[in-house]
C-alpha cells in the first residue's frame, strides 16, 4: 500500500509542476505533408494538419516534406519561448505566397498552457496533452525510486485510480479514490497544495488515517497552471500512441483584409504585424548584444511575419554597421506589405552606395 501511495503522490506531483510547448503546422489549401523536427518524423503518414507535444527545448529545427514531389521543401529555425523565457503555443499556417511559392507564415505565439497529466500507478510517469482527441507525446524519464516498479501481467486487472480537481488562489485540492482489484476495497487520498508544500491524507478501508507532509518551494504554481475540467482518469490500459493524433480536418483560420490609409500600391504580404507583436520584438532583438545574434532573431521573426516599411526601417536602426543594415532590408523586402513604400528605408543608411546596392537588388526582384 505504501508503493502505490508513493507512485500516486509522485504522479499528482508531476501534474502540478509540469509544463511544455506544443507546435502545429496546417496547410491553408489542403496540401499533404510531413513534419521532421530536429531530424525526426512526427507523423508516419503525410496530412493536412500535425500537433507536434511535448516540446520543452528552447530552439528547434522544423522542415516541411510535401507529399507532392514538385513542391519545395521547408525549412526553419523555431523557438518555444518568448523574450521572457516562457514556454509558448504556436501554430504556423502553409500558404502560397504572390509569386505562387509555398511558404510558412507564425499564425499565432501564446504562452503555453500545456500541463502533464496522470498515467498508470505502475508506469513511469509520461506527459501528455489533452485537447478535442487526446494527443500524446511520451517522454522517457527516469524511476524516482532505485527499486524497479514490479510490472503487471498482461491479463492483472489494474488499480482504478480516480482525481478530482479544485483549485482558489493559494491551494490546490485533489481528491483520489483507488479501488483494490483483488478484495473490492476504496482506498480514500485527499492532497493539498499551498504556497508552502503539499499534505496527503489517507484513509484506508480499516479506518486508519495515513498522514504524508511534503515541504517544498513553489514559485507560484497556481497561477501559470491553467484551470482543468474535472474528469476522472482510467488507468487501466497503459498509454500506446508515440505520436501525435491528427485531426480529421485542417484549421482554417480567417484573417481580416488589411488597408494602410493613403497606400494602394503593390503587397508583398496580407496582414502586417500588430503594434504590441511588433514592441515585443523589438525588445527581443534589443536584447542580444552581438550584431549576428540581433540579425539572426530579426530574420527569424521576419520570415513568419509580414511588416511594415516602417517597421523594417525601425528594426535596421538597431543595428550598429551599415553592412548589417543593407543585409536586413535586403531580406525583408518580400516580407513587406507596402512594397512602394519601401524607398523609405533609404533614411536608415548612412552612405549613398547602400541605396544604390538595395535598388539593384530590388530590381532583380521585379522581373
Amino acid at each position: 500500500m505504501k508503493n502505490l501511495l508513493l507512485v500516486l503522490f509522485s504522479v499528482l506531483a508531476f501534474n502540478v509542476f509540469s509544463q511544455t510547448a506544443t507546435v502545429t503546422v496546417f496547410s491553408q489549401d489542403g496540401e499533404k505533408f510531413w513534419v521532421i523536427l530536429n531530424g525526426i518524423k512526427q507523423n508516419e503518414t503525410p496530412t493536412t494538419n500535425v500537433k507536434v507535444t511535448g516540446l520543452s527545448s528552447p530552439n528547434y529545427r522544423l522542415k516541411i516534406i510535401f507529399d507532392d514531389e514538385k513542391i519545395a521543401s521547408i525549412d526553419k529555425d523555431i523557438m518555444t519561448k518568448n523574450y521572457d523565457e516562457v514556454l509558448c503555443d504556436q501554430a504556423y499556417v502553409i500558404k502560397k505566397d504572390k509569386k505562387g511559392k509555398h511558404v510558412m507564415r507564425l499564425n499565432s505565439f501564446e504562452p503555453s498552457k500545456t500541463i502533464a497529466a496522470t498515467v498508470e500507478p505502475n508506469q513511469v510517469a509520461v506527459p501528455f496533452t489533452t485537447v478535442d482527441k487526446a494527443v500524446v507525446k511520451p517522454v522517457e524519464t527516469k524511476p524516482a525510486e532505485s527499486k524497479p516498479v514490479q510490472q503487471t501481467k498482461p491479463n492483472q486487472v489494474q488499480p482504478t485510480v480516480n482525481v478530482n480537481n479544485s483549485s482558489s488562489k493559494d491551494n490546490s485540492n485533489m481528491a483520489v479514490q483507488v479501488k483494490d482489484p483483488a478484495t473490492g476495497e476504496n482506498i480514500n487520498m485527499n492532497m493539498n497544495v499551498s504556497s508552502t508544500g503539499v499534505g496527503v491524507n489517507v484513509k484506508d478501508p480499516s479506518g486508519q488515517n495515513v498522514n504524508m507532509n511534503v515541504n517544498m518551494e513553489m514559485n507560484d504554481v497556481q497561477s501559470n497552471r491553467p484551470t482543468q475540467p474535472t474528469r476522472p482518469v482510467e488507468t487501466s490500459q497503459p498509454v500506446q500512441s508515440t505520436r501525435p493524433v491528427q485531426p480529421t480536418q485542417p484549421v482554417q483560420p480567417t484573417q481580416p483584409a488589411y488597408k494602410l490609409p493613403g497606400y494602394n500600391g503593390p503587397q508583398g504580404c496580407e496582414l502586417p504585424m500588430s503594434t504590441q507583436d511588433f514592441n515585443d520584438a523589438k525588445k527581443s532583438i534589443s536584447s542580444k548584444s552581438f550584431e549576428d545574434s540581433k540579425l539572426a532573431i530579426a530574420k527569424q521573426v521576419t520570415s513568419s511575419n509580414c511588416l511594415l516599411t516602417t517597421q523594417v526601417k525601425d528594426i535596421m536602426m538597431l543595428f550598429s554597421f551599415e553592412e548589417t543594415k543593407l543585409q536586413f532590408a535586403k531580406y525583408a523586402y518580400q516580407y513587406t506589405f507596402d512594397l512602394g513604400n519601401y524607398y523609405k528605408v533609404n533614411d536608415a543608411f548612412t552612405f549613398e552606395m547602400s541605396i544604390n546596392e538595395l535598388n539593384e537588388y530590388i530590381s532583380t526582384k521585379k522581373k
